[in-house]
């Protein structure tokens, strides 16, 4: 009867002790499971025919900007968000936490000012100008997966000169 009474008293213990631990939150630096989000930051300007220069790298540091999240049951999506940089190359890669089994709806985009072609609204030549350029890729990722994101930035608004549009 006593090493059932102590066999009881030992279990409980051991129940109340295991209550006691605090519990690890789950966001995406604790999800065991990670999705892949690679790829290169490019640019292209305007030449003064209004066609495009050929892409180059965005500088190094420049930011990336990740929204991502998974589609609640009405397939809408709350997106996070977190950021990368880019390295000479314009090559950026960064891991998300993911949910095992489900697919990441990934967002990734950027912008910079930069010099670029625009012509005048009233007709004429194409001017070289302050602009900004940007650009935005989206994809789904299966959890565990990776995909490559081909980011081309293009200029959007001028801001160097009043009067100016992008061909």
């Amino acid at each position: 009867m006593k090493k059932i009474l102590l066999l009881i008293a030992a279990t409980a213990i051991l129940a109340l002790s295991s209550c006691s631990k605090e519990v690890t939150p789950v966001n995406g630096d604790t999800l065991p499971t990670k999705a892949t989000v690679s790829g290169h930051a490019r640019y292209c300007t305007y030449k003064q025919n209004n066609t495009l220069n050929y892409p180059l790298p965005v500088k190094k540091g420049t930011v990336i900007n990740v929204f991502y999240g998974t589609p609640d049951t009405n397939g809408d999506i709350q997106f996070a968000y977190t950021s990368t940089t880019s390295d000479k190359n314009g090559y950026f890669e960064i891991e998300l936490g993911c949910p095992v089994g489900k697919t990441l709806t990934v967002k990734v985009n950027a912008m910079i000012e930069a010099d670029s072609y625009a012509s005048p609204s009233t007709g004429g030549n194409a001017i070289s100008t302050k602009s900004y350029l940007f650009g935005e890729v989206s994809q789904d990722i299966p959890c565990g997966g990776a995909k490559y994101f081909d980011l081309i930035l293009l200029p959007t608004a001028n801001f160097g000169n009043p009067g100016l549009t992008q061909p």
